[in-house]
């Protein structure tokens, strides 16, 4: 269930805003998905062109969805040895992070990369300009380390 920021305590007199924060130390309303399913790549299609718009810094065209749809759809086939990984971060319903990632097993070892590698070495988080990304690094690692 998704969880609803309360804004209404915050000072009004602060300089800036500093969302409030849940047990797990993301801001409330916020959650992380991790997208392995092709399927669900393409369902993140309206949602990610977005987010691409509102960025902090502007997404290199290796970061874009369509790029990324791309890349997944003739290197992630089911005979390779990569599967998709990408961390979804949302606030309410809204898309607001995105960590594409690609998952591979050598040597018995799991190893992630950053999707679209070695074609394109631009790898990179989006992450919309209302949020620090810093704030999400903690509870997206637990997210990559769950198998």
């Amino acid at each position: 269930m998704p969880r609803v920021e309360d804004i209404s305590t915050s000072d009004p007199h602060q300089s800036s805003f500093a969302p409030a924060m849940d047990a797990m130390g993301l801001p409330i309303g916020a959650q992380l998905k991790l997208i392995t399913n092709p399927l669900a790549l393409i369902q993140l299609a309206k949602a990610w062109g977005e987010l691409e718009q509102t960025c902090h810094i502007p997404p290199t065209v290796f970061q874009s969805y369509d790029w990324i749809k791309t890349w997944a759809d003739i290197h992630l086939a089911p005979q390779s040895n990569q599967e998709l990984f990408i961390v979804a971060g949302y606030m309410g319903d809204r898309l607001v992070y995105i960590m594409p990632l690609a998952r591979s097993k050598r040597r018995g070892l799991r190893l992630l990369t950053w999707l679209s590698r070695p074609i394109a070495q631009y790898g990179d988080i989006l992450c919309d300009k209302s949020i620090d990304p810093e704030t999400w690094k903690d509870e997206e690692r637990k997210v990559i380390k769950k198998p």
